[in-house]
């Protein structure tokens, strides 16, 4: 089974020139981002404005939760 290429649908694109700097684009990717993540394990979906807990920050964060345990 194969699958003919002449009768694939077009999907026209939707952003107009550099995407980079199309303000609808960027939108649209931190909406998904949110949604989805970008792929990136530590992300967990909060999109590029996440701030990463460093790893001495959260080796501080679990002596401090050991101690109160």
């Amino acid at each position: 089974m194969s699958i003919d290429w002449r009768k694939k649908i077009h999907v026209p694109y939707p952003y107009k020139g550099n995407v980079l700097t199309d303000p609808q684009y960027r939108e649209d990717r931190k909406a998904i981002e949110i949604k989805h993540g970008n792929g990136w394990w530590c992300n967990d979906g909060k999109g590029w404005e996440m701030y990463p807990e460093t790893n001495v920050e959260y080796q501080k964060r679990r002596r401090k939760e050991r101690e109160l345990e």
